[in-house]
């Protein structure tokens, strides 16, 4: 089985054969994305910003499911069993365990900011909207169970926290969830969104049009092409 980021970082001759226009979409992306926050003056080491991205994240979800507004609504304890869980994490991803180590202070105070913008963000941008944190789709083939980032309303979210424009991998990973909701139909998703906390940007951008301009095709068309990808994979070797 395959997790949807590691789907996004192979079969690179399946990706350009169904997205062959797949960087069109990310340059309009990053040309029309705006902003909503003046993002976070960091002084953090780049190499720890993985562990402080998703401790962001991790509290973001936790005010979110707690219906706190803001950070100082956590208890020293609670912030404690966030923060370990968010190591955890990424303890189990593809990093050296001896490299990793809990946040400083300095370090916490900038997850803490990335989750303020996201709540904000979240709370201004998409008011009224049903707020969903890691919402799951269901597997297809050797495609396994995924979680996604944030589905509000009817916009699913992914969210990149790094110093740097949105990517076309950040991009296949939404593609594959919607592939997968696709394949069930599961949810109504009508549009795709990328946030960027840490530089308080953002876009969004319908899914119709956005499948239309990687791809070439249909949204139908296209997502049926990825749904017998992930049920006979060799069959496109």
């Amino acid at each position: 089985m395959m997790t949807a980021t590691q789907l996004s970082r192979n079969y690179p001759s399946t990706w350009k054969k169904t997205f062959p226009f797949l960087n069109r979409l990310v340059r309009k992306c990053n040309l029309q994305k705006e902003t909503f926050d003046d993002g976070i003056q960091s002084i953090s080491d780049p190499k720890r910003r993985a562990l402080i991205n998703e401790t962001g994240f991790y509290l973001y979800k936790e005010m979110n499911e707690k219906q706190y507004i803001k950070l100082d609504r956590f208890t020293e304890d609670e912030i404690e069993v966030v923060c370990n869980n968010a190591l955890n994490y990424i303890l189990n991803l593809d990093f050296n365990p001896e490299e990793l180590f809990p946040l400083g202070e300095l370090e916490l105070n900038e997850a803490k900011k990335i989750a303020s913008n996201l709540y904000d963000y979240f709370f201004y941008y998409e008011k009224g909207k049903v707020v969903h944190i890691s919402p799951k789709f269901n597997g297809c083939g050797f495609v396994s169970d995924c979680y996604g980032d944030v589905l509000a309303g009817d916009t699913l979210y992914e969210i990149k926290s790094g110093e740097r424009d949105f990517r076309i991998s950040d991009l296949k990973q939404v593609l594959v969830y919607l592939t997968l909701n696709y394949s069930l139909h599961e949810r109504s998703i009508s549009n795709l969104g990328l946030i960027n906390p840490r530089l308080g940007n953002y876009v969004v951008v319908s899914v119709h049009d956005a499948i239309e301009l990687a791809s070439g095709q249909s949204t139908a068309d296209c997502f049926n092409e990825l749904i017998n990808f992930f049920d006979s994979p060799d069959d496109f070797r």
